[in-house]
C-alpha cells in the first residue's frame, strides 16, 4: 500500500489497520507513507515536494509485484 500522510479522503490509519490485518494473515504486505501527500498524491503544501518521488513509488510497486506474484 502507498498512502499519503495528509489524505483527507481516506484516513492514513485505514492503511495501518489494513497492513496489520494482512500481516496477521501472513500475507505479503508493505506500507509506504508519503509525506506531504493528499489523496491521489496531490501536494498538501504546494511549496514542498512529496517525501518520495512518484517515479520511486512506481519502482517500488513493480519490485513488490516481481517479488510476490508468481510468473
Amino acid at each position: 500500500m502507498i498512502h499519503g500522510d495528509s489524505d483527507t479522503l481516506v484516513p492514513f490509519d485505514q492503511s495501518t489497520h489494513m497492513l496489520d490485518a494482512c500481516l496477521r494473515a501472513r500475507l505479503a504486505a508493505k506500507l509506504i507513507k508519503v509525506g506531504n501527500a493528499n489523496h491521489d498524491f496531490e501536494l498538501s503544501d504546494p511549496s514542498k515536494p512529496l517525501s518520495i518521488a512518484i517515479e520511486e513509488l512506481h519502482l517500488r510497486t513493480v519490485e513488490f509485484f516481481k517479488e510476490n506474484l508468481r510468473q
